[in-house]
Formats: C-alpha cells, sequence, structure tokens
C-alpha cells in the first residue's frame, strides 16, 4: 500500500509540474509546438495510464485532458478521454469528449471510427489500447 502511495504523490508531483509549464505558456507566450517538442504530451498521457492503474480517476481525466490541450490534433488523447468515460460507463461525457474531438481537422476521421465502431455498439476498448500508437508518434 506505501508503494501505491507513493505512486500517486509522485503522479501529482509531475501533474503540478505540467500545471506549471502550461501556466507559463499563457503568461510568457510559448506555443504548442514548444509544448510538443517536449513530449509533454505524451508524458500527461502516460501518467494518466499510470493514475488509471491506481484508480484515480479524476487525475486521469485531468491528465488526459491535459494531453489534448498540448496536441490537440492527435486523435489519440481524445479517443482515450472519450473511451475512459465510456468504460466507467459514462457515455454522456464520452459523447461529448468525442464532439470536442470532431472541432480538429486531423482527428475528426479517427475519431467518428469510434463512435461507430464502439460508442455505437457499446464496446469500450482497455483504458490505454493506444499507448503503442501514441509512442509512435512521438518517437
Amino acid at each position: 500500500m506505501a508503494s501505491s502511495k507513493k505512486t500517486i504523490k509522485i503522479i501529482l508531483i509531475i501533474f503540478a509540474f505540467l500545471t506549471l509549464i502550461l501556466i507559463s505558456e499563457v503568461i510568457y507566450g510559448l506555443n504548442n509546438n514548444s509544448l510538443k517538442d517536449y513530449k509533454l504530451a505524451q508524458v500527461s498521457y502516460t501518467l494518466g495510464l499510470l493514475a488509471y492503474e491506481h484508480n484515480q480517476p479524476d487525475i486521469v481525466i485531468s491528465l488526459f485532458r491535459t494531453a489534448i490541450y498540448i496536441d490537440p490534433e492527435l486523435s489519440h488523447f481524445h479517443i482515450e478521454l472519450a473511451n475512459f468515460y465510456f468504460k466507467e460507463g459514462d457515455k454522456e461525457q464520452a459523447k461529448k469528449a468525442l464532439a470536442y474531438c470532431q472541432k480538429f481537422t486531423f482527428p475528426k476521421m479517427h475519431c467518428q471510427q469510434y463512435v461507430d465502431n464502439n460508442l455505437q455498439y457499446e464496446v469500450p476498448e482497455k483504458v490505454g489500447f493506444l499507448e503503442k500508437a501514441v509512442e509512435r508518434h512521438y518517437k
């Protein structure tokens, strides 16, 4: 149990660090491309998966949303957030996450595929099912 608490503390510390970076973006006018250079979206997503493993749903949502904020054109983050909501039984929030995804050019088709193949037939995936695709994207 002590290991689990330590893991949660580490996740929260890193999340606080990510939050500070995002605040500095607003204050100093950094753009999303500079944030992507540091793979912060991937880090946020990966921490979200770790939070999921430790049954911390509020942290999962915050970290997945942070990944979306940093790299909104990558469909994987939108879909993972929607899938998480769907897996947790909140189909309405899943629909909202996918509707938000539809506002962006590149992720639109991928998000629609998730609606057509998973949401419509009520078949959620395992949380983290796009982890390898995210890793490939940031290599």
